[in-house]
């Protein structure tokens, strides 16, 4: 498997969230972190960094939405 892989469905993610397609965010961030774990370790700044902050901000926004 490919790192790049994991980083290009990491940016497939953003792009559907800033595009407000939650649920493609969603399938592409889960995606994406399971591959970053594999490739990068699942401590790694990119994994905690980047993937953690993009779903907390999704999880955050479907949790207010819902309110």
């Amino acid at each position: 498997m490919h790192p790049l892989l994991g980083i290009t469905l990491l940016k497939l993610a953003k792009l559907s969230w800033f595009m407000e397609k939650e649920d493609l965010a969603k399938s592409y961030i889960t995606e994406s972190k399971q591959i970053i774990d594999i490739t990068h370790g699942p401590g790694s700044g990119l994994a905690l960094r980047e993937v953690f902050a993009l779903a907390q901000e999704i999880k955050s926004f479907s949790n207010h939405r819902h309110l």
